[in-house]
């Protein structure tokens, strides 16, 4: 998503959108890769200790980073990061629960 009202001068990708939204979405696809969670849905349960370290402007390259902790039947916790060019760009913590498909 870029934003260019937001900075007049130089258009930007909003933090919120690659922190939450992109690592959500991987954190997604590897809990669903586990056989133990067919048939669930990861719904965000909460996002804690977000940070943006720079801006992510169109051109860079986006790399995603997920790990997963914590998780039970019912819920589950991980952590994301987005690195630009090798530098961590935005980092964020993901609370999710689980509901039937």
């Amino acid at each position: 998503m870029v934003l260019p009202r937001s900075f007049p001068r130089a258009s930007h990708t909003a933090g919120s959108t690659y922190a939450r939204g992109h690592c959500a979405q991987l954190g997604a696809y590897a809990v669903l890769s586990d056989p133990a969670f067919a048939g669930k849905l990861p719904l965000f349960g909460g996002v804690e200790k977000s940070r943006f370290r720079r801006q992510v402007v169109p051109g860079d390259v986006l790399e995603l980073e997920v790990t997963l902790g914590r998780m039970s039947a019912r819920a589950g916790k991980g952590s994301g990061r987005a690195h630009v060019g090798g530098e961590t760009a935005a980092e964020t913590e993901l609370l999710f629960v689980f509901a039937d498909a």
